[in-house]
């Protein structure tokens, strides 16, 4: 399980007292027009150029400015560490290479976890994509960041999707991902293991943009009294909003439920 110092410290305290530096983050998809000229999110960005234009990725699916960098330092200290491998883990070799493109459901998911602040403290959140729509296929809540948060995502993705065997299952190499019990799950319904190595942004594009989006979109815009609120507004977001109304570019500007009524 992932350990940060401080884990029940609140970070808007940090970044209120940071005002002047505050205002200058980045965003994902604004860094992104202004590295290449335009694109979408989830877009392949070549770190020379978000280098010369003065920006740092991050591993939250973010770039801040180099101007900002021992800000960040500071920040960091605080936010739940979301990926740790263990030594001697079991590591799949990196199968997915950054095509994320799939002739058809079920046939290559991606999964990551990430955090929401709440007044209780840190809630932390797995899901499992779908990158043939980018349909938010399993997902699951916790106070904890263990490997039961990966599992259960990924046997709610199960139970709703029926997959055959061979899918394509892509992940970080964290501990969480190459624990016994996530691994046997996978080993059980003939899946296909891929891993990259942890803080590798560009391996996990496309689940990357899906947080940045949902921070955006619902947890950067609510100050959540309890994890419960917080539950309740991830599972609006994902069920209701993203799944069925947001439009994606990558998709012909269509919801992944309309996608995949329309494709399938």
């Amino acid at each position: 399980m992932a350990t940060t110092p401080g884990a029940n410290a609140n970070p808007a305290s940090t970044v209120e007292k940071m005002p002047s530096l505050q205002t200058k983050s980045v965003s994902f998809s604004k860094a992104i027009d202004a590295s290449i000229g335009g694109g979408h999110v989830g877009a392949h960005v070549s770190m020379q150029n978000c280098m010369h234009k003065g920006l740092i990725a991050l591993g939250n699916g973010s770039l801040v400015s180099c101007e900002n960098w021992s800000w960040w330092q500071n920040v960091r200290s605080i936010l739940p560490v979301t990926t740790k491998s263990e030594e001697g883990a079991a590591i799949a070799p990196n199968l997915l290479q950054q095509d994320f493109h799939a002739d058809q459901p079920h046939q290559k998911w991606t999964t990551d976890t990430n955090y929401i602040w709440t007044q209780e403290g840190w809630l932390y959140l797995a899901v499992v994509l779908d990158l043939f729509s980018r349909m938010v296929v399993g997902w699951s809540m916790a106070a904890l960041q263990d490997a039961t948060l990966v599992v259960n995502a990924l046997e709610m993705a199960l139970a709703r999707r029926r997959p055959q065997p061979g899918l394509l299952h892509h992940s970080d190499c964290g501990s969480t991902s190459t624990s016994e019990s996530s691994l046997a799950l996978l080993q059980h319904n003939a899946m296909t293991v891929s891993m990259s190595c942890t803080a590798n942004f560009y391996d996990h594009a496309v689940i990357e943009a899906f947080f940045h989006s949902f921070k955006g979109e619902c947890s950067d815009q609510e100050s959540f009294q309890s994890r419960a609120q917080a539950r309740n507004g991830t599972f609006e977001y994902s069920e209701t909003f993203y799944n069925r109304t947001r439009r994606h570019s990558t998709l012909q500007y269509m919801s992944p439920v309309m996608y995949e009524q329309l494709m399938c």
